[in-house]
C-alpha cells in the first residue's frame, strides 16, 4: 500500500440498534450493513415502532452511523443520525447530528424494510 493510499479518506455507513436505559445510557448495540438482509434488526424495527422494551427495561432505538477516516490515522470522525417515528413509521433525517448529508439510499432502505 502506498503512502497516498494510506491517507486516502473514506466514508462508511452502517446501521445500529442501540439498547438504552431510562437514563439514555447504551447497554448493548447491534450493527448491520443492510437492514433488508438482517432478520434480527428487522424484528427490532417492529419492536421500536410498537414501543416494546427488552430485559431490564432497555428500549431499542435505530440510527445510521457515518464513519470517516483512513488507514493511517484510523477513525477520524463518527456521526449519528437517529431515526424518529413519524405517522407510525421510522424516518431518517437528511443529515447526521454533525451536519453530514445522508445519501438517499439509506432512507429508501429504511422505507422498504417497513413495507
Amino acid at each position: 500500500m502506498t503512502e497516498e493510499d494510506m491517507f486516502k479518506k473514506t466514508v462508511n455507513f452502517e446501521w445500529v440498534v442501540e439498547h438504552v436505559d431510562e437514563h439514555d445510557d447504551i447497554h448493548e448495540h447491534d450493527f448491520t450493513d443492510n437492514l433488508s438482509k438482517d432478520k434480527f434488526v428487522r424484528q427490532q424495527i417492529s419492536d421500536i415502532l410498537e414501543g416494546k422494551q427488552f430485559w431490564e427495561g432497555l428500549t431499542p432505538r435505530l440510527a445510521l452511523v457515518r464513519d470517516y477516516g483512513n488507514n493511517a490515522e484510523g477513525l477520524i470522525n463518527r456521526a449519528y443520525a437517529y431515526t424518529s417515528i413519524v405517522d407510525g413509521e421510522l424516518v431518517l433525517p437528511k443529515e447526521t447530528e454533525l451536519g453530514h448529508k445522508i445519501p438517499d439510499k439509506f432512507r429508501n432502505q429504511l422505507k422498504k424494510v417497513q413495507q
